[in-house]
């Protein structure tokens, strides 16, 4: 059975994070989903990095991670699979990749090119659970 987790600045006040976990469970049948936190501090990095690194210890080799803070498309920002230390990071290149892992972890980085990337006001959702 997969794990994912899901780290987010969403909140829990509206249907943010149940559209992910419900477009997750809708094209995976046997899934596990766990919350590291979605109370991050809007577009708070370091915030994000710290918990999401507490956490990262606990997981099986092979779990996907998802990053929903200040996860928007930019030039400057591109959307990125990152594997390293056996699990796998979907995100936005914004710096929280070198706060969780040292480069000389970082085994694999692939740019994530989807059509939707760009324009997106909901990646998490539109390009990383797509």
């Amino acid at each position: 059975m997969s794990t994912i987790t899901i780290t987010s600045d969403y909140g829990t006040h509206d249907y943010s994070v149940a559209a992910v976990k419900g477009a997750l469970y809708k094209a995976i049948d046997h899934l596990k989903i766990v919350d590291i936190s979605h109370e991050i501090t809007p577009y708070n990095i370091p915030e994000a990095a710290f918990i999401l690194q507490a956490a990262l210890p606990h997981f099986a080799k092979g779990t996907i991670h998802l990053i929903g803070v200040d996860g928007e498309f930019k030039t400057t920002q591109p959307h990125v699979l990152l594997f390293a230390k056996g699990q796998y990071f979907i995100g936005a290149d914004n710096g929280i990749f070198s706060l969780l892992t040292e480069a000389s972890d970082r085994e694999s980085i692939i740019r994530i090119e989807h059509p939707k990337s760009k324009h997106s006001s909901f990646p998490m959702l539109d390009v990383f659970v797509d």
